[in-house]
């Protein structure tokens, strides 16, 4: 009897389509085990015999023997292609990749993507809504990279200080005591005076320290040279008196990204909110929260979400819901691996390889860029349902195959693709701004000493820039609008 997967309240589930009375069939037994597992242990469990079955499954979908015949076109092309009645299995798996919860950017003039400002009626709803979870627990660790090596150029160095001290004006010296900032220099840290003058700051803005020693919730720590920052998160991580809980979350970021960006509309609307300044939540940390009390299953949150090599979160700004101590040290022990590790070979293991793992652990995996909330281990067999059609079905040029094309065509299967991956190309490189859109936005390393970042991120970048630290500081683009660092 064939099978296939189905949407049921937003949960994916297996199931058996029914076109006749059960037999308790081979494809029956695994199906009821699964679900043994399922309520009977963990996700955990569940999730690993899944995997262990999902090629079996992946066949069952595709080429179900039982009710379809599948022919040979040649000698000469000996692909195996589906005849034009498409299988009821195949209807139903297409349907389900169609049902994947997630939502489409728009798209602007110019192939641009438009996407909505995080909305502070809903996200302050969205907190509402979660409060007796909350229970007045909730609390975010921050851990922040900086480094200077001494060997890159003084516009580069000048754009890191520029970037920290961003940081430490709109997240961190207002900020309540449920945040704990943790900051690992691994370089050269520049003496107070000579930071100040760098950034070309107003004078009402110095103080005696780069990091405000005023801040019980601040800690400072040096930390040896590595090829990535995800070796630096991970060493800490593993070290760190962090909780763990529903309410708990980590945020990792370096010395390339700026931010936080809100909008005063977004701003004054959460100081409004009595729940609000109660709980201990920064105000700009609320986009963040609302898309974790949106999906309970979502562990995982960044400002952009790639699809190069497979989906991932772009790992210059990473907030984690910390859901249990096994699963820190999980993550922890992922991102120490990364130590030994060539740059290529940690962003492969480490970037790439932290949304994998999570994603395999039955977790969920959003964004900002594009406005996801619920990418999940289906979505990836949904892509590789899509690469099966392609070399499969599409390949039966003289086989009836107008109603399989136009229904593949029509249908969510390249939505990895046409939605998430915009092509396959890395979102920093076209991400054109709102910066508050993002929250935190790359704007540093190479993708800016290449010159890679959009000249209208660019320019809405330093007009926030500007705003907090006074028309005077230093920028990284010329009078032409070129990159200079």
């Amino acid at each position: 009897m064939p099978w296939s997967l189905v949407s049921f309240t937003g949960q994916a589930r297996m199931t058996r389509i029914a076109e006749s009375p059960p037999k308790r069939t081979l494809k029956a037994y695994i199906r009821s085990t699964f679900l043994f597992l399922l309520k009977r242990t963990n996700i955990m469990l569940a999730m690993l015999v899944l995997n262990s079955l999902s090629s079996f499954v992946a066949i069952s979908f595709f080429h179900n023997l039982n009710h379809t015949q599948v022919k040979q076109v040649s000698r000469e092309n000996p692909k195996q292609c589906l005849p034009a009645s498409m299988p009821k299995p195949l209807q139903s798996s297409i349907k389900f990749c169609q049902d994947l919860i997630w939502v489409e950017p728009k798209l602007c003039s110019g192939g641009a993507v438009c996407l909505p400002q995080p909305d502070a009626d809903e996200d302050i709803q969205s907190f509402k809504n979660n409060r007796n979870q909350m229970k007045n627990e909730f609390r975010l660790f921050v851990h922040y990279v900086y480094h200077e090596s001494g060997s890159e150029s003084l516009a580069e160095k000048q754009n890191k200080r520029v970037n920290l001290e961003i940081f430490l004006q709109e997240a961190v010296i207002n900020a309540p005591s449920s945040v704990e900032f943790h900051f690992t220099n691994t370089g050269y840290l520049p003496q107070a005076d000579e930071y100040f003058k760098s950034l070309g700051t107003s004078e009402g803005l110095h103080r005696d320290q780069i990091f405000p020693t005023d801040k019980h919730n601040l800690h400072l720590r040096s930390g040896e040279p590595s090829s990535t920052d995800l070796c630096q998160h991970g060493r800490w991580l593993s070290t760190a008196n962090v909780t763990t809980g529903p309410a708990n979350f980590v945020l990792f970021l370096n010395d390339g990204v700026r931010g936080p960006f809100v909008t005063e509309l977004y701003k004054e609307k959460a100081y409004n909110e009595p729940s609000i300044n109660n709980s201990g939540v920064p105000r700009w940390f609320l986009p963040f929260l609302a898309k974790f009390n949106n999906n309970q299953d979502l562990t995982m949150v960044g400002p952009t979400l790639s699809t190069e090599i497979t989906a991932h979160v772009q790992s210059y700004a990473i907030s984690l819901r910390l859901v249990s101590p096994t699963f820190l040290m999980s993550i922890a022990q992922h991102l120490v691996d990364t130590c030994n590790m060539t740059k290529l070979e940690a962003i492969q293991e480490g970037e790439i390889g932290l949304s994998v793992s999570i994603l395999k652990r039955g977790f969920s995996i959003g964004s900002f860029f594009p406005n996801t909330n619920n990418i999940s281990v289906w979505h990836e067999m949904c892509r590789s349902m899509k690469s099966w059609a392609k070399s499969h079905i599409l390949a039966c040029a003289k086989m009836e195959e107008n109603e399989v094309s136009s229904k593949l065509s029509t249908y969510s299967l390249d939505v990895q693709s046409r939605i998430l991956a915009f092509g396959g190309a890395n979102p920093t490189f076209f991400f054109e701004g709102p910066a508050s859109s993002v929250v935190f936005a790359k704007y540093g390393g190479e993708v800016l000493r290449e010159n890679l970042i959009p000249v209208e991120l660019h320019r809405d970048v330093l007009a926030f820039t500007r705003k907090v630290l006074g028309n005077h500081t230093w920028e990284p683009l010329s009078n032409a609008g070129r990159n200079t660092v």
